[in-house]
């Protein structure tokens, strides 16, 4: 009978234990929203420098980081709900792409192509364009 009791104990104790730990890892990695207004900036960069950076090995240290890319607005795209800015410098034919939280959307009626402007995002890497994701206008 002590033997089936403490069977009971230890089972009740990893069950309890198991559920804790799901609870803990739901709160911190489903419900923890990422705030890019209150994350450390890794680096700046120019257009032009984050394009020739894409071309080397320690690009892909960079990714997941977030970054500061100063540079020209060259196009504004809304397609589905999202607006899209073209950051480039000078006349390249490759852009840095951004894509808008969406509380920034009030900001895009301010932007005038061809203006200088600043963006914070997270570099989630490149094809021919560079991409930055969850991007807000600083």
């Amino acid at each position: 009978m002590l033997y089936h009791f403490k069977i009971k104990n230890i089972r009740s104790i990893l069950i309890i234990g198991f559920i804790i730990a799901l609870l803990l890892y739901v709160r911190y990695n489903v419900f923890n929203e990422f705030d890019i207004y209150n994350e450390e900036v890794y680096k700046q960069f120019s257009p032009k420098t984050l394009i020739n950076e894409s071309k080397t090995q320690s690009f892909e240290n960079l990714i997941d980081k977030v970054i500061v890319v100063k540079g020209t607005l060259k196009e504004i795209h809304f397609k589905h709900n999202m607006y899209t800015l073209y950051i480039n410098h000078a006349n390249s034919e490759l852009f840095v792409m951004c894509e808008l939280e969406k509380d920034e959307f009030n900001k895009v009626k301010d932007l005038k192509i061809g203006n200088n402007i600043v963006i914070k995002g997270v570099l989630k890497g490149h094809l021919l364009d560079i991409i930055l994701l969850h991007c807000v206008i600083i």
